[in-house]
């Protein structure tokens, strides 16, 4: 069992996607310091474990030690209770067992597709809370070949199914903030860069007024973006962004209760032309009329908002507020050819004085169906072990480096 070094503690994560593989997917996890049932993106690390800022949380391969790129997202941090991580998993994805498994080391799934030769799986069904995890050594069609064989039978009966596989690693003192925004996402910005007023810098283009770097509202961090109220005409900036059906972006936005936010992003034929004016209501622009979507945000208050979904066929995109939907379907417009291509930020014309401030931006891979959180592992310890864990069988339980519990305190075998 090899551990991250200075680590004490881990629990393994297994990700579901049925007869599917995504790679370099992002997906969240919110961490606590406090004891409870994990359970979907919660994990719950243990009280007094973790450091009060989670900095020692840390996410790998199944192979136990190679890194996967993290994002902390600071603004969500309670100190000493919770904060969210967005990790990229390398692979995510699942296949069920056609036939039950036998204690061997070949068995046949309904997509061998989803692996390849080399990767780190677990194999469980709903009887074992741990299952096991092992390294594929080859694949013939639907045929898994480990190069270790499994140590239980696993049934179709009870859902057996084989699994991408990673960890998370926690309990080291002295670890520092592993987060890289940049390497985790496609595209990120949290501008903690330069000082007040500094040019937006970046990625962005600034097309038409103030666009700057702020420290007076961040959401995570200590500086933002802002859009500086111009009497003259709007603030604009944009950064390149390659028009998909599958991204998300995502971004926090601060509107002061007089500001307008207007949002574009598309493609040749048609794009997303969205906004959030002095009424506060969210709309968008059809091509034909504004609509609204009959929810609103809260002025002088950082809010999240997303779009995803892009159909390019039928023009349509979805909207969400603080992580629900609040659109389906939203109506493209048009003459996207005015944005294509890009994301566009606009702080409509106003005065001097009616700000509106950007924070944690970034797009990230999205599918329709996406990977989900299977069940988590047990809690691990650095030096033993909890279930069948690569080629480590049940009867390590209850020994720490091979001395079994109960003779821990002994001295030659005397108490």
């Amino acid at each position: 069992m090899a551990f991250i070094a200075n680590y004490g503690k881990r629990k393994h994560m297994v990700t579901i996607l049925n007869n599917s593989v995504e790679t370099d997917y992002q997906r969240k996890v919110k961490v606590y310091k406090s004891a409870g049932s994990d359970s979907g993106e919660d994990v719950y690390l243990g009280v007094g474990i973790p450091q009060d800022d989670f900095d020692d949380v840390r996410f790998t391969k199944g192979d136990e030690t190679t890194l996967l790129d993290t994002w902390k997202d600071v603004g969500t941090l309670a100190s000493g209770t919770s904060v969210e991580y967005w990790v990229e998993m390398h692979k995510a994805g699942s296949s069920l067992l056609t036939g039950d498994s036998g204690a061997d080391a070949v068995f046949d799934v309904s997509d061998g597709t989803v692996f390849a030769a080399s990767d780190w799986v677990i194999v469980l069904d709903d009887n074992s809370s741990n299952g096991e995890i092992h390294q594929i050594d080859s694949i013939s069609t639907n045929e898994i070949t480990l190069k270790t064989a499994l140590s239980e039978s696993y049934t179709t009966a009870q859902n057996a199914k084989c699994c991408h596989v990673g960890f998370l690693y926690y309990n080291y003192a002295s670890a520092t903030d592993p987060s890289n925004g940049v390497n985790t996402f496609i595209e990120f910005d949290d501008f903690e860069r330069g000082n007040d007023q500094d040019a937006v810098g970046g990625d962005w283009t600034v097309n038409s007024g103030t666009v700057e770097i702020s420290t007076e509202q961040a959401f995570g961090g200590t500086r933002c973006a802002k859009f500086v109220g111009n009497a003259g005409g709007n603030s604009v900036v944009q950064q390149a962004e390659t028009a998909s059906e599958s991204i998300l972006l995502r971004f926090r936005f601060y509107k002061e209760d007089a500001a307008r936010l207007v949002v574009t992003h598309g493609d040749a034929a048609g794009g997303v032309h969205a906004r959030a004016y002095s009424d506060e209501i969210i709309s968008y622009y059809d091509g034909g009329s504004w609509n609204s979507t009959g929810d609103s945000i809260t002025a002088d208050t950082w809010q999240l908002l997303e779009f995803y979904d892009f159909d390019y066929t039928a023009d349509t995109y979805d909207i969400a507020l603080e992580g629900s939907n609040i659109q389906d379907a939203a109506g493209m417009n048009p003459i996207g050819n005015n944005w294509q291509d890009i994301w566009r930020f606009t702080h409509s014309d106003l005065g001097a004085g009616v700000d509106a401030y950007l924070d944690d931006y970034f797009v990230r891979k999205w599918a329709s169906t996406e990977p989900t959180w299977g069940t988590w592992g047990s809690e691990e310890v650095a030096g033993w072990s909890a279930g069948n864990f690569i080629g480590v069988a049940n009867a390590a339980i209850g020994k720490i480096n091979g001395v079994a519990i109960a003779d821990i305190g002994k001295v030659n075998g005397v108490a």
